[in-house]
């Protein structure tokens, strides 16, 4: 997740999912030719392989979504808009509507002691009744405390001017 634009005018929050698009693209090659290759030698497990391949990319179709939120200062609005490969969605709130930003976090611990804390930017719309997340999913890295205050700081100024 980062952010790719920037203004006063504008404020666009983009997540491309890289990560798991190239890991179900990859992997569904990969059992496609095996698959293949088995088929080739005549073994039916083979077939087998293909199913689990089919799988990969019907979850690829399905689960992989390009999360994108656009604040708008000219049309006073923050957009939502999500695009897989079988749909698109867009969805529009006032921004008079947005109180404040809340970064969820979810911490995962191990038996040895570690973990890892993942994170979910979410609007809080109607004085804390509805929660709209960026993303449908919670993911790991730095950079979300500071989009999250980048967010704040946008809509506080477009509070300001209103």
């Amino acid at each position: 997740m980062k952010i790719t634009d920037h203004s006063e005018e504008l404020l666009v929050v983009d997540d491309k999912p890289w990560t798991s698009g190239l890991m179900f693209g990859g992997f569904g090659l990969l059992f496609g030719v095996i698959g293949v290759s088995m088929l080739i030698q005549l073994l039916m497990g083979g077939l087998i392989i293909l199913l689990i391949s089919a799988a990969i990319f019907a979850a690829f179709y399905f689960l992989v979504e390009r999360s994108q939120t656009v604040f708008s200062r000219s049309e006073g609005t923050v957009e939502f808009r999500k695009r897989s490969l079988h749909r698109y969605s867009l969805k529009s709130y006032p921004l008079s509507e947005i109180q404040s930003v809340f970064l969820r976090e979810k911490g995962v611990s191990t038996s040895s002691g570690g973990g890892t804390t993942t994170f979910q930017i979410n609007l809080v719309r109607n004085n804390d009744q509805d929660m709209l997340p960026l993303t449908n999913s919670f993911s790991t890295g730095k950079q979300y405390h500071g989009i999250a205050e980048t967010i704040t700081e946008w809509i506080n100024a477009y509070k300001a001017d209103n």
